[in-house]
């Protein structure tokens, strides 16, 4: 307790000092002001900011002289940056900037505050939308300022990020029209091209990268095109024309790593094309140019199976004792009315032998089917 003393008597002196200067003389805020600028300067973010805030009441809701002004707009300023690099109080950094704008909207600390806003929006919370409200806002409120460009530009990227890609292109011709000749008109040409090589549209692409090759620039931006007019050629299997835009930017490209990996890449995959063997289909010879193709054999349909028609009775046949017999026995005569119904059907009969002399032997009997 008594350790730490010290250092809390002399934060209460110099809070005392700040309001007993703000009271008494009311504009002369600098010793104050250089108290907590001190305090900045040591890292000391939290207490700074709580002495700038307490300078800052005195100056609210009320007119305020000239020098008050630049009091209050020194003061609303380091509250924003503060909250915003170093405390990470992101809204009320926003509002604290918001008051500035408010106040004091055409100076430049009024743009940097709206800029800084707008990045807030777009890296911090990731509100876009937001973002592209306070960069249009810049852009309309600052139309002859050069960093206005550079709004019109975050614009594009923004869109490109929200694959709105015809937005993207309209608000480049947009830059494209009010700033002709400046180094954002070459970036948004060739963030034109970048949404093409997006779409997969590679030849408006490489036509863009080629127009804007033509253009006096500087070499590390002639060798970031070289490398998407590569990357262009890459994607249309055009490996030798990859290979010559990537040799083209290795000397310049700010990642000459990534250069020669994709040279290494691109190469290999020449040799992989020149070592496959073509294969030369040859033309049929004579001997088998006229041979028509055999039709496709098709299996014929099964027969469907026919009931076979029942088989007629056939007469017993005589016993071999009956064969023998020299005198055949008498048979009663059979007429065709008292012959039994299944006699009459049979198609096979058998034939009496005709009677010979007593003297000859008689014949044995045949048989005839």
């Amino acid at each position: 307790m008594l350790t730490d003393s010290p250092l809390m008597l002399r934060r209460f002196i110099v809070v005392g000092l700040c309001l007993t200067l703000i009271s008494g003389c009311g504009s002369d805020l600098q010793p104050a002001l250089d108290q907590a600028n001190d305090l900045l300067f040591q890292q000391n973010y939290v207490e700074a900011e709580r002495l700038y805030r307490k300078l800052l009441k005195p100056l609210e809701n009320q007119p305020l002289s000239d020098s008050q002004k630049e009091h209050h707009l020194l003061i609303l300023g380091r509250l924003g940056r503060i909250n915003s690099l170093y405390l990470r109080d992101y809204n009320q950094a926003i509002t604290d900037y918001s008051i500035l704008v408010q106040h004091y909207p055409k100076t430049e600390d009024a743009f940097a505050a709206r800029a800084t806003v707008a990045d807030i929006y777009h890296h911090k919370l990731g509100k876009h939308q937001a973002a592209l409200d306070e960069f249009q806002k810049l852009v309309s409120q600052f139309p002859n300022k050069a960093r206005s460009q550079w709004a019109q530009l975050q614009i594009i990227t923004i869109y490109l990020q929200l694959k709105n890609y015809e937005q993207a292109r309209t608000e480049a011709e947009a830059l494209l029209k009010l700033w002709p000749t400046s180094d954002e008109a070459r970036q948004a040409q060739f963030l034109i091209a970048n949404s093409y090589y997006i779409q997969g549209r590679h030849t408006e692409a490489i036509a863009t990268y080629t127009q804007l090759l033509n253009q006096d620039a500087d070499p590390e931006f002639k060798a970031l095109i070289h490398f998407e007019l590569a990357n262009c050629y890459q994607s249309l299997g055009d490996e030798k024309h990859a290979l010559d835009h990537y040799y083209a930017c290795l000397a310049a490209h700010p990642n000459p790593l990534l250069v020669q990996r994709k040279i290494r890449k691109t190469r290999g995959r020449l040799t992989i094309n020149a070592k496959k063997p073509r294969i030369h289909r040859a033309a049929p010879s004579h001997r088998y140019a006229s041979r028509t193709p055999a039709p496709k054999k098709t299996r014929a349909p099964r027969p469907t199976p026919k009931k076979a028609a029942p088989k007629a009775e056939e007469p017993p046949t005589p016993s071999p004792e009956a064969l023998l017999d020299p005198e055949p026995h008498a048979e009663p005569e059979v007429t065709p009315e008292t012959a039994p119904e299944a006699e009459q059907e049979s198609p096979t009969t058998l034939t009496p032998p005709n009677p010979e002399p007593e003297s000859e032997p008689a014949p044995e009997p045949q048989i005839v089917f």
